[in-house]
C-alpha cells in the first residue's frame, strides 16, 4: 500500500480491529465462555474485512465468501481467516491489483488470509 488514501484506511481498520479485540478479550477473561468469543471476534472480523473490500472499491461483480470455520461462523483466536475471492472470470489488470492490494490490506491488519480464487 503506497498511497495516503490506503494508508488511512488500513490505519482506521486495524485501530478499530484492535480495540474490538481487546474488548471481546477482556469480556473472555471475565466470563471464560468460548462461543460468544468466536461468535463476536467473526463479526469484528466480518466489518473490518466489508470495509477492505469497499474501501478499495472492489468490483461489483466481484464476491468475497467466507469459508471454513469462519463461514461457519466461528473464528477462533489466531485462526486464519478463509476466504474465497469469487470473480466471474479472469480479472483484469486493474482488478488483479486491486484484489492483491486487499490481501496486502488483509495481512497488514493483522489477519492471515487463505484465498483461493475461482
Amino acid at each position: 500500500m503506497d498511497t495516503t488514501p490506503e494508508l488511512l484506511l488500513c490505519q482506521r481498520i486495524r485501530d478499530k480491529l484492535k480495540a474490538d479485540k481487546q474488548a471481546l478479550f477482556a469480556e473472555f477473561d471475565a466470563n471464560n465462555q468460548v462461543n460468544p468469543l468466536v461468535t463476536k471476534l467473526r463479526r469484528a472480523v466480518d466489518v473490518a474485512l466489508t470495509d477492505a473490500w469497499t474501501g478499495l472499491e472492489l468490483p461489483g461483480d466481484a464476491a468475497l465468501v467466507a469459508v471454513g470455520g469462519y463461514g461457519r461462523g466461528e473464528l477462533f483466536p489466531y485462526s486464519d481467516v478463509d476466504v474465497l475471492l469469487l470473480l466471474p472470470g479472469d480479472p483484469d489488470a486493474e482488478t488483479a491489483a486491486k484484489l492483491e492490494r486487499f490481501i496486502g490490506l488483509c495481512w497488514d491488519l493483522g489477519l492471515e488470509i487463505g484465498s483461493p480464487g475461482r
